[in-house]
């Protein structure tokens, strides 16, 4: 997937050229006006006042320019993938079932009946990058439950086979379902091989994930990405725990959900 990272006011020295691009793309306004006649007349304050507005806007998470072609534009790229193309996209589809993120494949735990291909990139012709991808945390615990019931459904369909009687999903379902959207958004069908290969790749990305969450790998993420957020946005150690409050709410449903793909993994 494409990658990201933090920007941190005063400590990384493109902030400032980060800034003066966002001023230069938006309209001007009245205080803009305000700005230039004191940094004309007033230029300490003038210094003043720009650092501290920046100081508001503390951290900016810039994100990897992927230099490709959306997968709804690359027919030609589909019909002829090879076995490594077609893998990866079924790895990125464990990855959105890890994460509730259901604007890319089209899945069948989501009511998005064909997808968003244009968050996955085309690059070099025979690669794919995932674009776009965030938790989409369910703060409503009978909706959490719906989903993870979902979830464990389609898990264990995919790994143990045969019909899920939680959401009726069954392989020939989802092949259906994957088929019918790669031809109405990228105007390609897929062959059977070419399901099959996909459908790997998501049950080895789900392999994944379970073995992430065995190992303590996917633990020990998390707890750094917590970390990280908190030393990005300058919180003071005793108020380090408040802060986390928030952010675990993503870190958890991210949990919940890897253990509720091993477990249905494991269930026989």
């Amino acid at each position: 997937v494409a990658r990201s990272r933090l920007v941190r006011y005063g400590a990384d020295a493109e902030f400032e050229a980060i800034q003066a691009a966002q001023e230069r793309s938006r309209p001007r306004c009245e205080a803009d006006e305000d700005m230039d006649r004191i940094r004309r007349d007033e230029p300490e304050m003038y210094e003043y006042l720009r650092r501290e507005m920046m100081r508001g806007e503390s951290i900016v998470a810039v994100l990897e320019f992927v230099p490709g072609i959306r997968l709804d534009c690359s027919g030609p790229a589909i019909t002829s993938a090879g076995e490594g193309m077609l893998r990866a996209m079924g790895r990125l589809g464990a990855l959105d079932l890890l994460l509730n993120n259901m604007d890319r494949l089209p899945l069948p735990v989501w009511r998005n009946n064909l997808g968003n291909f244009g968050n996955i990139m085309v690059v070099g012709g025979d690669t794919v990058v995932g674009i776009d991808q965030q938790v989409f945390i369910i703060s409503d615990d009978t909706g959490r439950q719906r989903y993870f019931g979902y979830l464990r459904s389609l898990v264990g369909c995919l790994v143990h086979g045969g019909e899920a009687v939680d959401g009726g999903f069954s392989l020939p379902r989802i092949r259906e379902r994957l088929r019918g959207a790669f031809v109405h958004r990228c105007q390609a069908e897929l062959s059977d091989a070419s399901l099959d290969l996909l459908l790997d790749g998501l049950r080895s990305g789900l392999s994944e994930i379970c073995e992430a969450l065995s190992s303590g790998r996917l633990e020990a993420s998390l707890k750094a990405l917590e970390g990280e957020l908190a030393a990005a946005a300058r919180i003071p150690a005793e108020d380090v725990e408040a802060f986390l409050v928030d952010v675990r709410e993503f870190t958890d449903f991210v949990r919940l959900a890897a253990t509720e793909i091993a477990a249905a993994a494991a269930k026989e």
